[in-house]
């Protein structure tokens, strides 16, 4: 079984649902986090690259009409 850490302080989260929605939270700092946003944090690859890609975008100026 996978255990997955809270990106705040490291402790194990544990999975719960509130009405419809799933969500993971932390019995040590006492945070709610998004599934999908656990997800994508507990990844470091992805968002390192995610991270280098948006360092990478040119800026675009926004025309004023």
């Amino acid at each position: 079984m996978q255990s997955n850490s809270c990106p705040c302080c490291g402790a194990d989260l544990l999975r719960h649902v509130k009405g419809k929605n799933l969500y993971w939270f932390c019995t040590s700092c006492r945070q709610e986090m998004p599934v999908s946003g656990v997800n994508k944090i507990l990844s470091p690859d992805s968002l390192l690259s995610t991270l280098e890609s948006k360092i990478r975008q040119p800026k675009t100026a926004v025309q004023s009409s």
